[in-house]
């Protein structure tokens, strides 16, 4: 695991690392009967990235989350279907993505690069 964050009211924890995936992980009672909670991965999202991903953040607002990979790109995944959907990819050319940064007004800074001396920066709100 790379990065881990907190959707804003603490039910839902992403993760992310070395498999291109994040990893949702939230609370269940057991199926032991025994009515403990357990943390459990209630869903996986797949489809976005190729290599590691390094960086996850969420909106103010927990309807969307970005997430940021060594493969150059970043993307935006949105619940409003209910369901995590990757609805925005943003892509450079010849620059490594580091960070997904969720910012108090609502913004994500995304993108920050290694390789130029002007650090781009693409923000979605």
């Amino acid at each position: 695991m790379w990065h881990c964050a907190w959707n804003p009211k603490g039910t839902l924890l992403a993760t992310c690392g070395e498999d291109t995936h994040i990893r949702l992980w939230g609370k269940e009672v057991a199926s032991t009967g025994d009515k403990k909670e357990q943390w459990v991965c209630q869903t996986m999202l797949t489809e976005a990235h190729t290599r590691t991903v390094r960086s996850i953040a969420w909106s103010s607002c927990g309807t969307y989350l970005a997430s940021a990979s060594f493969d150059g790109t970043v993307a935006i995944w949105d619940k409003k279907s209910g369901q995590f959907e990757c609805t925005a990819t943003l892509e450079g050319k010849n620059f490594l993505v580091l960070s997904g940064i969720k910012l108090r007004n609502g913004y994500f800074i995304v993108s920050r690069t290694v390789f130029a001396k002007n650090l781009p920066l693409f923000f979605y709100h």
